[in-house]
């Protein structure tokens, strides 16, 4: 429901503390993190809040169409940044 947001995809990356933390891919050209950041805050629980997003062009997808999840994971890991 993010202005500009064309796409997008959670998935979990390991972290040491937690032992998995809430990351996203989003296809958002022009993305301000700090309005998304507060924009998430308002709608989300803590525990469900992403913590690390990466900025992508388009969102990898399998034969029948679905975003693949472990593609978007391994193309984002590079990209992810705290939000």
């Amino acid at each position: 429901a993010f202005p500009g947001i064309r796409a997008a995809c959670v998935f979990g990356v390991a972290d040491p503390r937690w032992g998995q933390i809430v990351a996203a891919a989003l296809v958002a050209p022009d993305l301000d993190r700090e309005q998304l950041a507060s924009f998430l805050d308002r709608r989300l629980a803590p525990h469900a809040r992403p913590r690390q997003l990466a900025t992508l062009e388009a969102l990898p997808r399998g034969h029948n169409g679905k975003v693949d999840r472990a593609a978007t994971r391994r193309r984002a890991r590079a990209r992810l940044l705290p939000i």
